[in-house]
């Protein structure tokens, strides 16, 4: 069934006499012979069956078999003895005429039972002896020519000669008919059932019943053998039929030899066959599969090009047919085999999941980018794919509860994050309106912010007592994290402004009370840079032009004592007036010159208390603009915390998008992993951005601290350049008298000048004139000792015993210069003519 060869180790497996008969014959022969097997002969007649590579055999003991002949050879024996018992009871009686022809004949006798029927006797008597002699020639000429000849004959297969019994008392003939119509017999049913198999026609048996013994053996055998064939058949037809696959069979031709039950249905179904028998040598592509008969065929795939599998539509189905060589027993191609695969499911399921999939890959992509504008749609289902379409309803309803919580949830935050725009720190989510992790997000929100309330409250009040000049205040509570750096930066920023305060309040007291030799040599950051240099250079300044008015009020004092004296020189009398005229004349025009340098320095000095009132006006101008520029980076570092508030909302809100990304993911398994990365990234970049903003908000919301108190110092600053300014302007007010005295002075020292000119004319007038000058120069002296007493109320650089330049603690003091520059009074020969 196999069609595999049972005799190709016929030597090794069965009857040695048998294989190697059975092999000498060759194949599409009908033949006969015998051999041994355990000692018995046995008889085997060979014949094919048309149209297969099958033959069919049949075996038989020769003892079976010639159990007829056998039969009457014993007969014939026993007849032969019968006659020897006569001839010897007949050579008994008359033993010397019939000894000789006796003897012969009982040699012949012997002979025949030997199996020699070629000897004949050769006695030619006309009594009885003649005639036995003819009898047993006769005799034996029936067993050779007759019954052996007839035995040849069917050991040879023929059965054709018709034995005619002519005789009814003749025993042997009917035997010798019987047997050739029972050999025929059993030909012809052989015959009837080969012809049967090849007509399909598997359920012909034998009639065993017209047979007697052994030929009915064999006939049951036959019976037997095509029961077990056809039981085969059966069974393997089952096994083939009960594939679910289409499955059928074609000849190298492509003539179908065989079909499956299913295969048969469909082509049933399309009316191409009315049953699988009728199929049978039918050219294949009646199938009408749109690959039959072009070079998608599957047949020619696997033949011109050796690929075994063919995907095609047939039935208005989606199908992948396999196809394979049919060998035989030799290895050799003897037909096709092709099975068919329905794959309408699997491509209806997998191009159906793909889109559903595709549409969920879109929301999850919008999930992640912030858009909750969803396609809740599912695609229409059918036969195929109800099932996974009920799954990814489940999907749907699952992701509309995902966006009706992120809505939710985004509300909540937008709800805070507004509350934090205008202020309200106070407000709170409420959490039990969400459930899960959601709701730990906002109870963690809650968390945050009460967290961040706490040192933002009591920043503010800090920075609050700073707005209200109060240096001594800090934060004090205990606080995690950024919020310690926060409450550490607070409290040095005040510690730095209150160092750099003290330090600026304790320079201004100590200009205020007169005290200009000093120096702030600190170290100051920012802006406060540009303050301690302005401070600085206001004192210099200021005890530069004090110690030149000072040293001009002592020249003034000095040419006003001169000028007293030459008053009371002249009062002595004006007989001495006379001789001293030139002596005073040459004294005056040295106390005028010395008057004219005088009024010169006072000027000079007015001028420079013009100029240090013009750099503290433009001091003031620039601490003002200062304060302005400040008030404004203040603005801008506002405006930068508000858009790092918004950054760092995103942040937040694409961080709780990733976390539900990533719950998604988890619950889409497998399928979600890639998504679950990408997930993941987007939460650590949300983190990070997050953490950034933080900082970055942290770090500007320190600067904006910075700033602010910084602006309220430089305020406080400018107020106090500005009455730095008025005893600026009181100074300059001085000086200018100052300037205007000496003028006056040089103007009087002119008209003393004049007098003394006259004084050679009138020596009244000049008495006159000698004492009004004295009392000019007591005027002059008593204003210049006024001008130094002023004068010596401040403590200029230089000048005193010790510097009081202040420094910060930390920082180390610079040298500070005392050399000054030497200040002259004078008026030239023109100033001195306009007086």
């Amino acid at each position: 069934l196999d069609q595999t060869n049972v005799f190709d180790n016929i030597e090794k497996d069965g009857p040695e006499g048998f294989g190697a008969m059975f092999k000498n014959l060759g194949s599409n022969e009908v033949a006969d012979f015998e051999y041994q097997y355990n000692g018995d002969t046995k008889l085997a007649f060979v014949a094919p069956i048309p149209k297969t590579e099958w033959t069919l055999v049949i075996t038989e003991s020769e003892s079976v078999m010639l159990a007829p002949i056998v039969q009457l050879r014993n007969t014939i024996i026993m007849f032969a003895l019968a006659i020897l018992v006569a001839g010897a009871v007949i050579s008994y009686i008359i033993s010397k005429r019939i000894a000789k022809p006796v003897i012969a004949a009982n040699q012949m006798i012997k002979e025949i039972n030997a199996g020699h029927l070629g000897d004949r006797l050769a006695i030619t008597s006309q009594d009885e002896v003649g005639e036995m002699t003819d009898s047993l020639n006769q005799l034996a000429d029936t067993f050779q020519f007759g019954i052996i000849g007839l035995m040849e004959k069917i050991s040879n297969g023929d059965v054709s000669l018709d034995v005619v019994v002519t005789d009814p008392t003749n025993e042997v003939t009917p035997v010798l008919k019987q047997t050739v119509e029972t050999i025929r017999g059993l030909i012809s049913e052989a015959t009837m059932l080969s012809n049967a198999a090849l007509a399909g026609q598997w359920q012909t048996r034998g009639d065993a019943d017209a047979f007697e013994g052994g030929f009915k053996k064999i006939v049951q055998g036959v019976n037997d053998t095509l029961d077990t064939v056809v039981d085969k058949m059966v069974w393997y037809e089952a096994i083939i039929d009960s594939v679910p696959f289409p499955l059928h069979v074609t000849d190298n031709d492509m003539k179908w030899a065989f079909m499956n039950k299913a295969f048969e249905t469909l082509m049933i179904e399309s009316k191409v066959i009315a049953d699988r028998k009728a199929a049978v040598g039918m050219d294949c592509h009646h199938a009408g599969a749109n690959i039959c008969q072009t070079e998608g065929c599957g047949i020619r795939r696997l033949v011109d090009q050796g690929i075994g599998e063919t995907y095609f539509d047939w039935c208005g189905k989606n199908n992948k047919q396999d196809t394979a060589y049919l060998k035989n027993a030799k290895g050799e191609n003897v037909g096709f085999v092709e099975i068919v695969s329905d794959l309408t499911p699997m491509i209806r399921v997998s191009n159906y999941t793909s889109t559903e999939v595709a549409r969920l890959a879109n929301n999850l992509t919008c999930l992640a980018q912030g858009d909750l504008t969803f396609d809740l749609m599912i695609g229409e289902a059918d036969e195929y794919t109800s099932e996974v379409s009920a799954q990814f309803a489940e999907i749907r309803n699952s992701l509309s509860e995902v966006k009706d919580s992120v809505e939710n949830l985004i509300s909540d935050a937008t709800m805070l994050a507004q509350a934090g725009i205008e202020g309200q720190l106070n407000t709170r989510a409420d959490a039990s309106q969400h459930q899960g992790d959601f709701a730990k997000i906002v109870d963690g929100v809650n968390a945050t912010l009460d967290a961040v309330v706490a040192p933002v409250q009591e920043a503010s009040a800090t920075l609050k007592e700073l707005a209200q000049g109060n240096l001594n205040t800090g934060m004090v509570g205990n606080y995690n994290g950024d919020y310690t750096q926060i409450k550490d930066d607070m409290n040095q920023t005040v510690v730095f402004l209150k160092r750099y305060v003290d330090e600026i309040a304790y320079t201004l007291k100590e200009v205020g009370e007169g005290n200009l030799d000093l120096e702030i040599t600190g170290e100051y950051l920012g802006d406060f840079q540009a303050i301690k240099t302005a401070l600085n250079e206001i004192t210099t300044n200021l005890s530069n032009t004090m110690s030149d008015i000072n040293e001009a009020a002592g020249q003034v004092e000095a040419g006003a004592i001169q000028i007293s004296d030459g008053g009371q020189a002249l009062s002595q009398g004006t007989t001495e007036q006379a001789s001293s005229i030139q002596e005073l004349t040459a004294s005056m025009k040295e106390v005028a010159g010395e008057t004219m340098q005088n009024a010169k320095n006072a000027n000079n000095a007015n001028e420079l208390a013009s100029e240090v009132k013009t750099n503290a006006e433009l001091g003031n101008v620039q601490m003002a603009q200062m304060v302005s520029a400040m008030v404004e980076i203040n603005e801008a570092s506002s405006n930068i915390s508000k858009i790092i508030k918004v950054i760092d909302d995103i942040a937040f809100q694409t961080n709780i998008l990733a976390l539900n990304a990533a719950v998604e993911a988890a619950r889409a398994g497998q399928h979600g992993k890639g998504f679950a990365v990408v997930a993941e990234e987007v939460r650590t970049l949300a983190a990070r951005s997050a953490e950034a903003a933080k900082e970055t908000t942290t770090l500007i919301e320190g600067s904006i601290s910075k700033t602010e108190v910084g602006s309220k110092i430089a305020g406080q600053t400018a107020d106090s350049l500005k009455e730095i300014l008025n005893q600026i302007e009181k100074v300059t007010s001085l000086v200018g008298d100052i300037a205007q005295a000496s003028n006056d002075q040089a103007s009087e020292i002119a008209q003393i000048n004049q007098g003394i000119e006259q004084v050679s004319q009138v020596v009244q007038i000049n008495s006159a004139t000698a004492e009004e000058s004295a009392a000019a120069s007591e005027e002059l002296s008593g204003q210049a000792e006024i001008l130094k007493q002023m004068v010596g109320a401040f403590r200029l650089k230089g000048k005193s015993s010790g510097s009081s330049i202040r420094t910060l603690p930390q920082l180390a003091p610079k040298p500070v210069s005392s050399s000054s520059p030497q200040i002259d009074i004078f008026l030239d020969e023109v100033e001195m003519d306009k007086y």
